[in-house]
């Protein structure tokens, strides 16, 4: 029967009747005759149909291909599993959803990302490019997605933004990161990391916007030094400057600190703070400002505003420091004033009553001096405690000619210590009349030291001359500057003078070791030679120091007393020359291991200057 049919339909095809044929071709089963026949007669349409329906799919595809019949050729390419070219059919036909989902069966992840971003789906685009490491593709996708839905609503989940801001982070687009933040609704995440790259005013936006009230749990979840410092920015902006203090603290930025805690009225912790920077007059204005008035005039006294130091002594009701302050300025009248307040039983009593002696002797009062003089021998003996009180009243009763007196209060000091002082020298010239009435000195209040018998004075002045600074020192003046000396020792690890600080003389090394130190700790050098002369910048330039000194291991050094030596230099001219040509040269040495232009170079360079 098949046969039959094909033989009437190729003498229809040889005829020219290509349309009966097709048909009788159909009936018979011969599928591309039939197709071929309807070609013939221009009818693609159909004679694609024809192979589709006969399962000829690829037949079908080229054939609708060749003939531009994209959209069936796709349907075709689809149905006979070519999906690579059914995909491109659909680009062709700019259905590029259907081509990225086939793309992306294929594995061709790329072409299917491709077709994403050109339909808008940038999200799916990106997550695509990420998963196959093209980390440029994904963040332009990103980048258009936040750009084209930045007005709609929870149309992000949590776990797509984590990803996207996880990939903005990773390429420092810290600030688009915490857009994403937002846009879920975690202003927290986003405020963190805007604080991690400095962004302050963005930060301080969305704390006032979302945080609000939240300042101190913010502040125990940073880590970094960074963020720190950003918060501690942050809190100045919108007045939280307790937590700005403390956050300025956890990063090491004392400068702030103290501007912080000056903010939020703490004064006396911002005044403990300026004293680590150096800013002594500061911290001594706030402890003022807080009635912490001891601590005030103790920093006005290294600031040598004596006349600060003594008011805020009379406000702390330290009425011995104060009158002696206030006669040391002069002011005889405000010092009697005060120290006639002193109780007997203060341990300052003594110092007191001589220091009203002095100043009813400067005022034209002698009388009175002279009765709270023997108020004090009936009541206070002479002993080594009291030596030195003693030693000065003499001075005094000398400045007012009570000569005899005098005697007697050198004597009675030199039957306790023969070697104290020149006692057993002016006992001799006054014996022999040979002094004058001498003239009352002002003198800056000093620290009282110990009396040392005269064998171990002696034996320790000789041992001072085994080191260069003291080897051209008559044992004349080596007596003198032995009031000025101070010897001590020291364990390793020990602060000499901390940078920063005031000094209150200098060092000389006995032996061990020293580290001179910047003020963030990182070593300059390490002495170990025995004579080095150290803090000698510091105390002579005025200034706070530019190093640090401390003890490298169990040292003995010698402290040369800042205060003492400078009286010393202003009572002994010839004296004075010879320890500032000693004491130039100990610089001009050290000036030259040091960097130039460095603090401590600067410095010392001010010293020197000073003491030329």
């Amino acid at each position: 029967m098949k046969e039959d049919l094909q033989e009437r339909a190729l003498k229809l095809e040889i005829k020219g009747n290509f349309e009966e044929a097709a048909k009788l071709y159909l009936q018979a089963g011969r599928y591309e005759k039939a197709a071929f026949m309807y070609q013939k007669l221009n009818k693609i349409k159909e004679a694609v149909e024809v192979l589709k329906e006969a399962m000829l799919f690829d037949k079908a595809a080229e054939l609708a291909i060749k003939n531009d019949l994209i959209k069936e050729a796709s349907f075709l390419y689809e149905r006979g599993g070519k999906l690579d070219k059914a995909a491109e059919c659909y680009e062709k036909l700019r259905d590029f959803k259907k081509a990225a989902e086939l793309y992306e069966k294929l594995g061709k992840l790329d072409l299917a990302a491709e077709a994403y971003f050109k339909i808008g789906n940038y999200l799916k685009a990106g997550e695509i490019w990420e998963t196959e490491g093209k980390e440029e593709k994904a963040i332009q996708a990103y980048k258009q997605y936040l750009a084209e839905s930045a007005g709609r609503a929870g149309d992000l989940s949590s776990k797509d933004a984590q990803r996207i801001a996880k990939i903005f982070i990773k390429i420092g687009d810290i600030i688009r990161a915490a857009e994403i933040f937002l846009r879920i609704k975690e202003p927290l995440k986003a405020f963190t990391l805007l604080l991690e790259v400095g962004e302050v005013n963005k930060a301080v936006e969305i704390y006032k916007k979302e945080l609000e009230g939240q300042a101190y749990s913010i502040l125990n979840i940073l880590t970094s030094e960074k963020s720190y410092e950003s918060f501690g920015n942050v809190c100045m902006e919108i007045g939280e400057f307790p937590v700005a203090a403390l956050s300025f603290e956890k990063c090491g930025n004392i400068q702030k600190a103290a501007e912080a805690y000056y903010k939020s009225k703490d004064f006396i912790q911002a005044a403990e703070y300026y004293i680590k920077i150096g800013n002594i007059l500061k911290a001594a204005e706030l402890y003022e400002l807080s009635g912490q008035y001891g601590h005030a005039a103790d920093l006005y006294y290294k600031l040598k505003n004596f006349e600060k130091a003594a008011l805020c002594f009379e406000k702390e009701g330290d009425f011995y420091k104060a009158g002696r302050l206030y006669q040391y300025l002069g002011q005889n009248q405000k010092a009697i004033q005060l120290l006639q307040k002193v109780s007997p039983e203060d341990l300052e009593y003594i110092k007191a009553s001589l220091l009203i002696c002095k100043a009813f002797s400067q005022v034209g009062l002698p009388e009175m001096a002279l009765k709270r003089f023997e108020e004090i021998r009936k009541n206070y003996s002479i002993n080594e405690e009291t030596l030195e009180v003693y030693y000065d009243f003499a001075e005094i009763l000398l400045s007012m000619n009570e000569i005899e007196k005098a005697k007697e209060v050198y004597t009675e000091i030199i039957n306790i210590d023969f070697a104290f002082k020149d006692v057993s020298q002016k006992l001799k010239r006054l014996t022999t009349k040979e002094i004058q009435k001498a003239p009352l000195k002002e003198e800056t209040p000093k620290i009282q030291e110990k009396p040392q018998k005269v064998e171990r004075k002696t034996k320790a002045i000789q041992a001072l001359k085994k080191f260069p600074f003291f080897q051209n020192f008559n044992e004349e003046e080596l007596d003198l500057l032995w009031s000025a000396i101070e010897r001590k020792e020291v364990e390793g690890g020990e602060v000499l003078l901390e940078a920063g600080n005031y000094a209150k003389g200098f060092f000389l090394l006995v032996q061990g070791a020293v580290e001179l130190l910047t003020p963030m700790g990182r070593m300059i050098k390490v002495i170990e030679e025995p004579g080095a002369l150290l803090g000698l910048a510091a105390f002579f330039s005025g200034e706070t120091s530019a190093i640090g000194i401390k003890t490298k291991k169990p040292s003995k050094v010698i402290i040369i007393k800042g205060e003492e030596i400078l009286k010393i230099m202003q009572e002994n001219k010839e004296l004075s020359k010879k320890l500032n040509s000693h004491l130039s040269i100990s610089l001009e040495k050290e000036i030259s291991l040091i960097p130039q232009k460095t603090p401590y170079h600067l410095q010392i360079l001010e010293a020197k200057k000073k003491l030329l």
